[in-house]
């Protein structure tokens, strides 16, 4: 690999407003691997490139440098755009982080247990599950990327569901074989 394919690597992706951990984790690499290829010890391979490149939203071309100069730093900025979440979309996941949603959580165990609704204290520890699925949703919404999301929360919270509200804990338990189903649907999303 030379190092000027490795230079552009690495403006497209501060372009693209990501640093290597963010970069490695949109496409399913480490972060050492981007490391490598933005210092020309090694080459991304055609799967990467491609992602790279639907990422940046160039073509192959663009990203290996095939075509004219003028229209790759178009293509940076277009995939500086394209790469970068609406503002909106931070405002919102902003004022959603804003919530004291644990506080809230705890507030909703005690009256559950104390009034006796939703099953009371038999129920109500459940609503601490939703802590983690409420902050991963956020930034899965936030990051565009629904591999943030804790999936393994939410099958968790629907076997314990499941096995208090109808006693179906044996059958119940298969819901946990939807975990792997999740992230290889997500996976080929992404890709």
């Amino acid at each position: 690999m030379n190092i000027e394919f490795a230079n552009r690597l690495c403006a497209y992706r501060k372009a693209a407003g990501l640093s290597q951990e963010a970069l490695a984790a949109k496409i399913g690499v480490s972060r050492q691997a981007v490391s490598k290829w933005e210092r020309a010890e090694t080459s991304p391979d055609t799967d990467n490139l491609i992602q790279l490149a639907r990422l940046y939203g160039v073509t192959l071309d663009a990203l290996l440098n095939l075509q004219p100069q003028t229209e790759v730093k178009m293509d940076v900025e277009t995939a500086e755009q394209a790469a970068e979440p609406s503002e909106e979309t931070h405002r919102r996941a902003r004022r959603l982080r804003a919530i004291p949603y644990p506080v809230l959580c705890s507030i909703a165990y005690l009256v559950f247990g104390f009034t006796g609704w939703c099953g009371g204290w038999a129920w109500g520890w459940q609503v601490f599950l939703s802590i983690p699925l409420f902050y991963t949703g956020i930034e899965a919404i936030e990051q565009q990327d629904p591999h943030l999301f804790c999936y393994p929360v939410l099958a968790a919270w629907v076997y314990f569901w499941l096995g208090i509200k109808f006693d179906v804990w044996h059958p119940a338990w298969l819901v946990f074989l939807t975990i792997p189903v999740y992230y290889g649907i997500t996976e080929a999303v992404r890709k």
